[in-house]
């Protein structure tokens, strides 16, 4: 019998991990099966006769935001459990179809990994401490449309938790020192920030409360490095005509403020450069500060983020 492998169902990217033996210690060792070393975007687009799941749905769309935005479904998951289904460029879908071409494509990457002598037919999945019974039925059905089994849920903080003290070689001592005492998690998500207190009870990791905040996930720092990016380029041209954008030049600066992001985790500063941002032959065709003459553009993060004021009407209607 195949092993069981985890899935990552998360609301912005997902992800596929297994556990196999290590070549050289032979000891047993998770494997996280990425694309090009960063998780599946949790995007299908339904732009044609067979659905585009993952990064190349992602780098057609140019929105930020959970939800539908016309042909595109960004984190199928919120919509389990709802009884009215999914409008989809105008035709409905089942919250279920939508999931199970999600986790199809998922178990597709999977199998064809160099493992293959695991079917990828029984899964861990993780779920939101918040996912209720329908969403959960749902959900089970959507991955048997997938081919898949799901062996047993596990709610993402507890995983978090489990994840990060599992790596410790002295796991059971580890375990046995943290007995009754509070351990406080915080899961920031592209979608949500969550923070949940768990405690060691008799060995098992039991969960006390939780908290989150839906206006704080990652999402919200790539619109702002994405409307900070552009207010400067405004300042550099402000005779620059928005009017001729690019075909996908959005998609490639949201991309690419993702990017920024994810690289001042372990960067005090970083760069961005998009090229032929507008269709027009000058220099204001690309997006960049300050211009070329002067060099890159880089900044601190914490002080361009604190100092961003939000557009006219909030981030709340980009983000829901």
């Amino acid at each position: 019998m195949a092993a069981t492998f985890g899935i990552d169902f998360g609301t912005t990217n997902s992800l596929v991990t297994v556990i196999s033996n290590d070549v050289k210690t032979t000891k047993k060792r998770p494997y996280v099966l990425t694309h090009e070393g960063k998780p599946h975007p949790s995007v299908v687009w339904y732009g044609g006769t067979v659905p585009v799941v993952g990064k190349e749905a992602k780098d057609h769309l140019s929105q930020l935001g959970l939800g539908v935005f016309g042909n595109f479904v960004r984190s199928p998951k919120i919509f389990l459990g709802s009884p009215y289904g999914i409008s989809v460029g105008g035709i409905k879908k089942e919250a279920s179809d939508v999931v199970a071409d999600l986790l199809g494509f998922l178990r597709k990457e999977a199998t064809s990994s160099s493992f293959k002598g695991n079917s990828f037919e029984s899964a861990v999945i993780t779920i939101p401490v918040t996912m209720r019974g329908p969403a959960r039925a749902e959900l089970r059905f959507a991955a048997q449309k997938a081919g898949i089994r799901i062996h047993q849920f596990v709610h993402e903080p507890l995983a978090a938790l489990y994840g990060y003290l599992r790596r410790d070689t002295n796991f059971g001592q580890t375990i046995a020192e943290l007995e009754r005492r509070l351990v406080l998690v915080f899961d920031w998500g592209g979608g949500t920030l969550d923070l949940t207190l768990c405690q060691v009870q008799n060995g098992l990791l039991m969960q006390i409360a939780n908290l989150g905040d839906t206006e704080v996930g990652g999402d919200a720092f790539d619109l702002r490095l994405r409307n900070l990016i552009r207010r400067k380029h405004e300042e550099n041209f402000p005779n620059s005509d928005w009017s001729l954008v690019q075909p996908n030049a959005d998609a490639r600066l949201l991309q690419a403020c993702e990017d920024l992001k994810i690289g001042l985790s372990e960067h005090s500063k970083r760069s961005l450069f998009i090229s032929d941002y507008l269709a027009t032959p000058g220099p204001e065709k690309d997006s960049h500060r300050p211009p070329p003459k002067v060099g890159a553009w880089f900044y601190e993060p914490l002080k361009a983020v604190e100092n961003l004021e939000p557009p006219k009407g909030g981030y709340s209607s980009s983000l829901n």
